[in-house]
């Protein structure tokens, strides 16, 4: 599969994301120069070895844990190891970086870089690390601190030590104390209680966290998940994803057996919850349609329970009616879109 998506050993560059599980096919690429694995569940680096041409790497928000690997690329200048469980940068010691950057990992000193004397831009935002003095001997010109343990007094000491170095640190925050998303998400696919990380992967996160997390779902789910399962407030992960458009993961439940008429607490239907034209005839196919066709009200007007509740909804057009009498539900669309489900004992007149 990645010979056919990087087209060949000449190819220089190669964006591998996060569909990618294995790095093999790349020692018949010995030619590439660049390699961005983007939100990959990617741990084995050991294919790497063959590049010895590597001379950017960027490995963000993967499975990666250590960089021992990485110790026999003699031309790698740039690395990026943002958002991984790294904690070890001794590999790094004698390898020519220019620029490298170690945001939201487990990396705690930054003792292993005082020899990398090629080193010129540094980001260390929102790891552990508390001292820069391993960087006295190292002639930066571009260091990131952001939510760090770093003092502002060692900052300011560093700056004086380093006249020319442009600094970039917002000390107001404390220590880390959450994990990367991207990091979450990932953990979640060997989580002992498969339940409560369904639930936790279908929430976390958002448009940033979206290419990878179905892939962390249907792990969930082959391991025993169950696709109905409800969290405090009452929905289900079929609810949630359809509130969220996640159309390949509501296609993911489905296949699992979600069932598609299931409602929250309030009366909806994962199909009034989506904006997706491609979601809502998804759920339709799977029984998961408002029972009532909204040929059977087409156009119909109803105001909402007085003055208060005219400001509020205005005129709306009743899209689909489920249950009869005052505890029936309608869904309803107002003159600027928006969707609501009423309650039909709040109903003042319907013409």
């Amino acid at each position: 599969m990645l010979t056919g998506v990087l087209g060949g050993s000449k190819v220089p560059a190669a964006r591998l994301v996060s569909r990618i599980r294995t790095l093999e096919p790349l020692v018949h690429m010995p030619g590439l120069e660049e390699i961005d694995l983007c939100a990959a569940p990617i741990e084995d680096l050991s294919p790497l070895t063959q590049l010895g041409r590597l001379r950017h790497l960027c490995i963000w928000q993967t499975r990666v844990r250590e960089l021992r690997t990485l110790a026999k690329l003699s031309r790698l200048a740039e690395l990026y190891v943002w958002g991984t469980r790294v904690a070890d940068l001794e590999p790094l010691r004698n390898l020519p970086l220019e620029e490298l950057s170690i945001e939201y990992t487990d990396v705690e000193t930054l003792d292993s870089l005082s020899e990398v004397r090629t080193l010129r831009s540094l980001d260390i935002s929102g790891t552990r690390i508390a001292t820069l003095t391993p960087l006295d001997g190292v002639a930066l010109e571009q260091l990131t601190a952001h939510r760090t343990r770093v003092s502002r007094a060692s900052l300011a000491a560093f700056a004086k030590r380093h006249p020319t170095c442009s600094i970039g640190a917002n000390t107001d925050y404390p220590a880390l104390a959450v994990r990367c998303v991207w990091t979450r998400l990932w953990d979640l696919e060997d989580a002992s209680d498969v339940n409560t990380a369904l639930l936790t992967a279908l929430t976390i996160g958002g448009l940033e966290v979206e290419e990878a997390r179905p892939h962390v779902i249907r792990r969930l789910l082959q391991r025993g998940a169950k696709p109905d399962v409800r969290d405090e407030s009452g929905r289900a992960p079929l609810l949630w994803a359809a509130a969220r458009d996640q159309l390949e993961t509501v296609a993911l439940l489905l296949e699992h057996g979600a069932d598609a008429q299931l409602r929250d607490r309030d009366g909806n239907l994962a199909y009034s919850l989506t904006r997706r034209a491609d979601i809502k005839e998804l759920l339709a196919r799977r029984g998961g349609a408002p029972t009532r066709p909204v040929a059977h009200v087409k156009q119909s007007e109803l105001r909402v329970g007085g003055r208060a509740r005219h400001g509020v909804f205005g005129v709306v057009t009743i899209i689909a009616i489920q249950g009869t009498g005052s505890t029936a539900r309608v869904a309803a669309k107002t003159t600027t879109g928006e969707e609501h489900t009423i309650r039909a004992s709040f109903l003042t007149a319907l013409d």
